[in-house]
């Protein structure tokens, strides 16, 4: 399984769907944060972290762990 599913973009790229259950425990272990529109990992992310930026691609979409649970982002 994979730990990070995208949904499809036009370009054959597209935004985070969902992350693993292994994924956001890791989040939680390791205060990540993962960016929304590329799917990179931040570090030093709180777990209410949203719209930090991205240091892959510059997009603010950065959120800590918590934003997967509230929108029912786990898979």
């Amino acid at each position: 399984m994979a730990d990070i599913k995208f949904k499809a973009g036009p370009l054959g790229d597209g935004e985070v769907e969902s992350i693993s259950l292994d994924l956001y425990h890791e989040m939680e272990r390791e205060n990540l944060g993962i960016c929304l529109a590329c799917g990179s990992e931040r570090e030093m992310c709180e777990p209410d972290a949203e719209n930090y930026p991205c240091e892959c691609c510059d997009e603010r979409q950065v959120a800590g762990s918590l934003h997967f649970i509230i929108t029912d982002m786990i898979h």
